[in-house]
């Protein structure tokens, strides 16, 4: 039995020895080849996923606005690097006058040959060549400067009246005044018409506010001018007299040459926008009853003396 133990001992460590790691229940075994593999991948996705972010912290503390920062003023541009350009010319140009006195400084003996004087000839001659394309690049661009300087100033001084002669227009229809507007408008050089000078302070009365105050007036109008009428003995009727009364009058336009059609055909024109028409209309009414409208016709007249003004001052600007 000893012997027998001592045999299956000894066999089971030569088999040991000779069979492949992991056969055996017990015993050093070597590691599994995928686990390998996928420890492995593990690790460069974690290698991949910190350069990531990296990438992700640099982005968001400086991120690129090379697509953003672009040229603002190209002429201001140009004009700088033709500057530069005419320094440089002008430090080559000093140069070449500084070469060239020297060589008409330099003395020319009796004893000189023929081939040493015509060298010296050629060299004066062309520096004296050189110095002339010099300055007549020079005077290229320096011209080419200033009329890239003087395009800017007319650019910006345009844009200026456009932008003010907007803001005066943008008064007129609101209603409020356009002082500023109109300074900056005459400090570009432009005529301003003395209709907007007039009003600029306070501005001139939008159409809205003439749309409201006109019933008001066209009620007083109408009292006046029926009072006339009736005093001349031209109304008849209860109906006149009752409208007389209690001061009703139409508000759609209708025809005839009564006060009551001349205003109800002035309101709608006014509803409409047309304030020549509607002064037109007024016209109409006997001298009492325009002479109750005269203010508020007052107004009319500067606010179309205005737009006219401002309508004919863009054309001159354009």
């Amino acid at each position: 039995m000893l012997l027998g133990g001592i045999a299956a001992g000894a066999i089971g460590i030569g088999a040991a020895q000779y069979l492949p790691d992991g056969f055996l229940p017990f015993g050093t075994t070597s590691e599994d080849p995928k686990t390998d593999e996928i420890q492995a991948a593990l690790d460069t996705q974690a290698t991949q996923i910190a350069e990531l972010n990296e990438k992700l912290s640099a982005a968001a503390q400086s991120p690129d606005l090379s697509g953003i920062e672009t040229a603002q003023d190209s002429i201001a541009s140009s004009v700088s690097e033709i500057s530069a350009q005419v320094s440089k010319i002008e430090t080559r140009l000093s140069e070449l006058d500084t070469r060239l006195t020297d060589v008409e400084q330099r003395p020319i003996t009796e004893g000189a040959s023929d081939a040493a004087v015509a060298a010296y000839e050629r060299e004066l001659r062309a520096l004296q060549d050189a110095m002339a394309a010099q300055r007549s690049e020079i005077e290229d661009m320096t011209a080419e400067a200033r009329k890239l300087e003087e395009d800017a100033a007319a650019t910006a001084q345009e844009t200026m009246r456009r932008a003010a002669l907007t803001r005066i227009q943008t008064a007129l229809e609101s209603g409020t005044g356009f002082a500023p507007a109109l300074a900056d408008l005459e400090a570009t050089g432009a005529q301003v018409p003395e209709a907007l000078k007039a009003v600029a302070e306070d501005g001139v009365p939008s159409l809205t506010a003439l749309q409201e105050s006109f019933p008001d007036a066209a009620r007083k109008a109408l009292a006046t001018s029926r009072s006339v009428v009736t005093g001349e003995g031209k109304t008849s009727g209860f109906s006149d007299f009752l409208f007389a009364q209690l001061g009703a009058r139409s508000l759609e336009p209708k025809e005839g040459n009564s006060p009551d059609a001349i205003l109800s055909r002035a309101e709608a024109a006014l509803r409409d926008g047309r304030l020549t028409d509607a002064l037109a209309e007024i016209e109409g009414l006997p001298e009492q009853g325009r002479a109750e409208l005269s203010d508020w016709s007052g107004e009319v007249a500067r606010r179309l003396d205005a737009i006219s003004a401002a309508q004919a001052l863009g054309e001159n600007l354009n």
